[in-house]
Order: structure tokens, then sequence, then C-alpha cells
């Protein structure tokens, strides 16, 4: 169940809605803790463990960090080394590629989408 609970931290933490200084502060440690057979009833036809309860009460927290570029780009600037490639065309390609991600299951962050494209378009970069 630990790994469980690790993965299930970590993947809030890559989403931002995770901080690691509440994992300095023990809430990881709480949620593993927390008993699976102890339920807490919401209605006659909902009953939800507590563990299962603060899992769904995180994932359901806007990020609190965002782990994304926040600077405006200005599109006349350009790559170094690559004229006519703009910083700004590299940075809505790997937001595109960061969509794409999310709606397969598999959430990739901004750094990840642009060392991909970066891969994948080695023009937009050299």
């Amino acid at each position: 169940m630990e790994s469980s609970i690790k993965i299930f931290c970590e993947t809030l933490k890559r989403d931002g809605k995770f901080l690691p200084a509440w994992e300095d502060l023990g809430l990881k440690k709480f949620i593993e803790k927390l008993d699976d057979n102890k339920t807490i009833k919401f209605s006659e036809t909902s009953d939800v463990s507590t563990r299962e309860f603060m899992m769904r009460f995180l994932t359901s927290l806007p990020a609190v960090v965002r782990f994304e570029e926040l600077a405006k780009t200005d599109p006349s600037i350009t790559s170094r080394n690559t004229p006519g490639v703009s910083n700004a065309a590299l940075s809505e390609t790997a937001k595109r590629l960061m969509s794409e991600s999310a709606k397969q299951g598999s959430p990739i962050s901004f750094t990840e989408a642009v060392k991909q494209v970066a891969r994948e378009n080695p023009s937009m970069v050299e």
C-alpha cells in the first residue's frame, strides 16, 4: 500500500497539488496510516474509507503551485541559433504536447514536453 500512496503523492506533486513541505510535515505518512476498513457514511448509499476520502479530497484541490513558464513570450524573440523559429512556437508546441498527454492519461511537465519537442524537432532548438 505504501508504494501506491507514494505514487499518488508523486502524481499530485507533479500536478502542483501536493507541496513537498506537506510531505515533510507528515501528510504522506498520515494517509498511509488511515484505515481502509473504517468508512465514513455520507448518505444511505455512499460509504467511503477514510483513506479514500482523503485521497479524493487532495485530488479535488486546485493546483497550489504551477510548474510552468509564467513569463510572457515575445513572438519577435527567436531561438538562439535558428532564425525564424520563435520561443513562442516552441512553447506552444510543448503546451499542445502536454495537453495531448494529459488527455491520454499520462500527463507530463512543461520541461518534459519541451525536451520531447526538442528531440523530435531539433531545428527548433539548434
